[in-house]
């Protein structure tokens, strides 16, 4: 504190304290962090930036890293901190706004504990142990001090259920911070700390009250205090569903949960976690009721995906299916009824007619994103796979390839000679359908490229391995039960559409309405065009 008050610039400050030591870092004290943040803060929004926008790119703005994000990684991570924004004149109004809002609005608390308070968790919880204040935070701090007033064995509570979210171990005897729980994760446009996210999903499932993640303490202490609680009871609930929410954002393995949980990422439909959550608490693991809820669930999602359906109406409506299901004695049934008994499009389960169609009819690649597109190739690959194939590992890093080349105007082997416009508009539209869609690894996709689709020859006598060829060379069912023939030997409409016929055959089989469990050989024997 001394040395800030008697530095005469920030760039005193940042020499006095250095981030760096050539290439090793330097851990700045927080108050020097604190300060410089602080400085070039004012200094941004003096000249009128919003250190929320996000930092543009010479491709366009990046959504994920804002100035503010830019400026953190400065001060942690460069000597010489520069100003966010370029040398300019202050705004006088603002000016005037900021000396007024120092002067007028900054307050001084003073923080008096009471003889039964512990000042040890209080003062963690507004240290956070150098990390900025979270809204789980706020909830712990809430139910240790709820702990302390009932006298209840603070420390041992927080060993049992809490401790895991802020420390984990690293070796015999010793413990390092979690960073799990506070690096960001993803739900529709927005990042947030994982733990924050948890508990955000958590107070919907336990309330059955839509809420905003910025208001996530006020809405779980509204509901704490709507009834009594037992303490160590709400604290083992909380242990579960966050190991719950971690297998949903962190998905590890082979199994179909984690399967589901790969999925419902890639389809980012964040409002469907708590029910989720509320089948997982009152459904054992690996029963038939779990596997068929999670059938219905990824059917419901899935179709309505493919048919562009949209997603607007999910909060409300999920939100009925969440107090449906918790309120059932057989809550895998209350969730079929719910989701088979919706008829609003914004809500409905698409039937067999109006999927089968879209499955088809849709130039997927183009109106869903890559993404999309992957997982639901990767979910017919995991579906088709048994005991004959020996393993139901299916890669994560899979890309999405067409058979036919977005250039196929480019390649010979495509051309058509005299091609009417419509038949061009035709072969365009087919282009990025299911039906000419396929998944490789990042090697192959490389080496499989725009190439021709039959073999060929080097003009030596020796053979070029044409697309087909390739694709049945590739370890992946999805290609290798349609390309492997030898009697295949042109791709054009015709071939797109009787693979997307075969694909959509096993998607029909693999999302059914309402759901059922296929057998692996009869999603094989689709996928293979039998």
């Amino acid at each position: 504190m001394q040395a800030i008050n008697a530095a005469a610039s920030a760039a005193q400050v940042c020499v006095a304290y250095p981030a760096r030591d050539g290439r090793n870092r330097i851990e700045r004290p927080l108050m020097v962090q604190t300060y410089l943040y602080l400085y070039h803060a004012c200094r941004a929004y003096l000249q009128g930036l919003d250190l929320s926008d996000p930092v543009p790119r010479a491709d366009g703005a990046d959504p994920d890293r804002s100035y503010g994000d830019a400026l953190v990684a400065a001060i942690r991570n460069t000597n010489t901190v520069a100003p966010v924004a370029a040398a300019g004149n202050a705004d006088a109004l603002r000016a005037q706004a900021l000396y007024m809002a120092l002067a007028d609005q900054v307050q001084l608390m003073t923080l008096s504990l009471d003889v039964d308070d512990d000042p040890q968790v209080i003062f963690e919880t507004l240290n956070a142990r150098g990390e900025p204040l979270l809204a789980s935070d706020l909830v712990r701090n809430f139910l240790f001090l709820e702990a302390a007033r009932q006298g209840q064995p603070v420390d041992a509570l927080y060993a049992d259920y809490w401790s895991d979210f802020d420390q984990v171990a690293t070796g015999k005897n010793t413990v390092t911070a979690n960073r799990y729980w506070r690096e960001k994760e993803k739900q529709g446009r927005l990042l947030h700390p994982r733990i924050d996210l948890f508990f955000y999903h958590f107070t919907v499932l336990r309330s059955q009250e839509s809420t905003l993640v910025s208001h996530v303490f006020q809405a779980f202490k509204g509901w704490w205090l709507q009834a009594p609680r037992v303490l160590e009871d709400e604290l083992k609930r909380i242990q579960t569903s966050s190991s719950h929410f971690a297998e949903l954002i962190s998905p590890e393995g082979t199994g179909y949960l984690a399967e589901f949980s790969r999925l419902l990422k890639a389809l980012d439909v964040g409002t469907v976690t708590p029910v989720v959550l509320a089948l997982r608490e009152r459904l054992s693991d690996g029963s038939a009721e779990l596997k068929q809820a999670v059938g219905d669930l990824a059917s419901y999602l899935v179709r309505r995906s493919v048919c562009g359906l949209t997603t607007k109406g999910y909060n409300r409506f999920f939100l009925r299916v969440l107090q449906a299901v918790c309120m059932a004695e057989m809550p895998h049934e209350a969730l079929r009824r719910v989701l088979l008994g919706a008829t609003a499009t914004s809500e409905c389960w698409p039937d067999d007619q109006q999927f089968g169609d879209q499955w088809l009819m849709r130039p997927v690649y183009a109106e869903l994103k890559p993404g999309k597109v992957c997982a639901l190739l990767r979910a017919l690959e995991y579906a088709a796979r048994g005991t004959k194939q020996g393993s139901q590992h299916v890669p994560t890093n899979l890309t999405v390839e067409h058979v036919m080349p977005q250039s196929w105007d480019k390649v010979p082997a495509y051309q058509v000679a005299d091609m009417s416009d419509a038949a061009r508009q035709a072969r365009q539209f087919a282009l990025h359908g299911f039906g000419n869609l396929t998944l490789l690894t990042g090697a192959l996709n490389s080496s499989v490229s725009n190439g021709p689709f039959a073999d060929g020859e080097d003009g030596q006598g020796g053979v070029v391995l044409g697309k087909r060829s390739l694709l049945g060379q590739s370890a992946l069912l999805l290609n290798t039960t349609w390309f492997h023939r030898s009697d295949m030997q042109q791709w054009d409409e015709a071939a797109m559409r009787a693979r997307g016929q075969a694909l959509q055959r096993a998607a029909l089989l693999l999302w059914a309405r309402p759901a059922t469990q296929p057998a692996a050989d009869a999603v094989f024997t689709a996928l293979a065009g039998r």
